[in-house]
């Protein structure tokens, strides 16, 4: 759902005119220039909040009682400090950065010399309150160690400034931009500013399957661990290439009899890989066809009920029209009987549960529980998800 508003008429003028436009637009967006329905509506989003100064945090306190430690967040003149004490020691550190839109959850960076690290600890919005952070739960003794590598800010950031050759080393500032910005997802846009003409800019939509969900995948397909190509960095990547031409995301297959818990520990992409929809489409169902990153829904259940209507509206409209408007617009997705979409149990037991926690995946907590998970590895022409369901 990557849409312009640049109407085809005026193409031949801002191909002479942008140029100098760009020059008068804010250094940190030029887009805003030709797009500024989609730089506003991008403004709203949780990438465009991903990470930056500390400003008005909560304060507070709490204790961690595995390690005996106990956490205070207090503002100071010169910013957020988090102070630790444990056995009689008490050790102070400035909050340099805080990651996270906040609608989750917020964590925190704090550096030493040109090292970033993370804090244990983290602010969780919907709870009102501190804790640790995950990972960090049952340490014996949580600290703030964790360095902060180029591949956790290449996701987390707009333009990390790393210090090549090091693990978690950065110039002062730390980045030339804080939070994800439109080259994320469009690519470098300086030819598209010399000569705006439709193709010198990235078009998600438009890219092949591997390289379309690549855009997404940079950042929304966890994984275990990612292996680079010989002589390739993290920062090789743009919008517009397949992973594969930097580097191979590896997943983990859950076990065979895996609590249906664990299926939470998957990433978005693998759920939506997961899911009949995708599997069905042949290529055509992907991340932008129900998420608009230029602009927010008002009424989350709504909006994408309709999406999902967009396709099912067949199997759906009877039963939908015996409802209220209020009921069609506030049911949550997770209450759609997949029967009436047309999709069917294949286990002859008729025990395959279709109704799972996240919306990217119908058929994800019966995978699991039914112990089918295979693993396949991501063909590089093709685009095959990295794991799939054979349910």
């Amino acid at each position: 759902m990557f849409r312009s508003s640049i109407k085809p008429s005026l193409w031949l003028g801002l191909f002479f005119f942008l140029p100098a436009l760009a020059h008068s637009a804010s250094p940190v967006n030029p887009c805003a220039t030709c797009h500024p329905r989609e730089v506003e509506g991008y403004s709203h989003s949780a990438m465009a909040h991903s990470l930056r100064r500390p400003a008005d945090e909560p304060v507070g306190s709490f204790d961690h009682g595995p390690s005996g430690t106990k956490f205070t967040i207090h503002s100071e003149s010169d910013g957020l400090w988090q102070r630790m004490e444990r056995d009689g020691y008490v050790s102070d550190y400035h909050v340099e950065y805080v990651v996270g839109s906040g609608n989750h959850a917020s964590g925190y960076l704090v550096r030493i010399g040109d090292h970033l690290f993370q804090s244990p600890i983290c602010f969780y919005t919907r709870l009102g309150r501190y804790d640790m952070a995950p990972g960090s739960e049952d340490t014996r003794n949580p600290d703030f160690i964790r360095p902060v590598t180029e591949e956790c800010l290449l996701c987390h950031s707009g333009k990390p400034l790393h210090i090549k050759n090091t693990l978690n080393e950065y110039e002062s500032p730390a980045f030339s931009e804080e939070s994800i910005s439109c080259d994320r997802c469009h690519g470098e846009p300086a030819r598209h500013l010399k000569a705006p003409l439709p193709g010198s800019i990235v078009n998600p939509a438009k890219l092949s399957v591997a390289a379309r969900n690549s855009v997404c995948e940079q950042c929304h397909l966890k994984g275990v661990v990612r292996v680079l190509n010989p002589g390739k960095t993290f920062e090789d990547f743009h919008a517009g290439l397949p992973l594969e031409k930097v580097y191979t995301i590896y997943t983990a297959a859950i076990p065979p009899g895996s609590p249906r818990e664990a299926i939470k520990v998957i990433s978005q992409a693998e759920e939506l890989a997961l899911s009949l929809c995708a599997r069905k489409s042949n290529g055509r169902l992907w991340c932008g066809t129900c998420h608009d990153p230029h602009s927010s829904a008002e009424q989350p259940a709504g909006y994408y009920n309709a999406r999902c209507l967009s396709c099912h509206k067949r199997g759906l409209a009877s039963a939908e029209s015996s409802k209220t408007s209020d009921e069609r617009t506030l049911a949550p997705i997770s209450q759609l009987d997949p029967k009436r979409a047309g999709l069917q149990p294949r286990r002859s037991d008729g025990t395959a549960r279709f109704v799972s926690r996240s919306r990217h995946s119908l058929l994800t907590a019966s995978c699991a529980e039914s112990g089918k998970w295979q693993r396949s590895a991501r063909d590089c022409n093709g685009g095959a998800e990295a794991q799939y369901c054979s349910l």
